[in-house]
């Protein structure tokens, strides 16, 4: 009597005389698993034998301290009418904010509601405009990155 170890499930086959082709629990054919187990293992062995921009480089290229690479991508960005834009829209939301915030003001001398609702609008335009803001610099600071880091490492698999 002899065994056959499924690689693909970890059957147990017990057979006298020929070799099965196959798992009897799984249906998985033996020599097919040992083919794609084999390929794996040699991309694996190619894929680490191949150059690549490991974690440890990228964070050995950048700064500790953020805030000093945040402002360095921001002061040579590739984007800098991107970056004006975005505070001219800014000052122009901040500007239709405090109009609704006075508009809201002026209407506590005919209705309550209506100047609370006036002021919490302005609010609420204030802070879309902030957060805007925000998340329209972080996009250009994360392609000002991406682009950076793509070009270091083009230059690093050149030299």
């Amino acid at each position: 009597m002899s065994e056959k170890i499924c690689r693909k499930c970890g059957h147990t086959t017990t057979y006298s005389g020929m070799e099965p082709q196959s798992c009897t629990a799984c249906g998985a054919i033996y020599r097919k698993v040992e083919e794609a187990l084999q390929q794996a293992a040699q991309e694996r062995a190619e894929r680490a034998a191949r150059p690549s921009l490991a974690p440890s480089r990228v964070a050995a290229s950048i700064p500790t301290d953020h805030h000093a690479y945040a402002a360095e991508l921001r002061s040579d960005s590739l984007y800098p009418t991107w970056r004006q834009l975005v505070t001219v829209f800014t000052i122009f939301w901040y500007v239709v904010a405090v109009a609704v915030g006075i508009g809201g003001l002026i209407a506590f001398k005919n209705s309550f509601m209506a100047g609370l609702s006036g002021l919490g609008v302005a609010v609420l335009i204030a802070i879309f405009a902030k957060v805007g803001k925000e998340l329209s610099l972080m996009l250009a600071d994360l392609s000002d990155a991406t682009v950076r880091l793509a070009a270091k490492a083009q230059a690093d698999l050149s030299s």
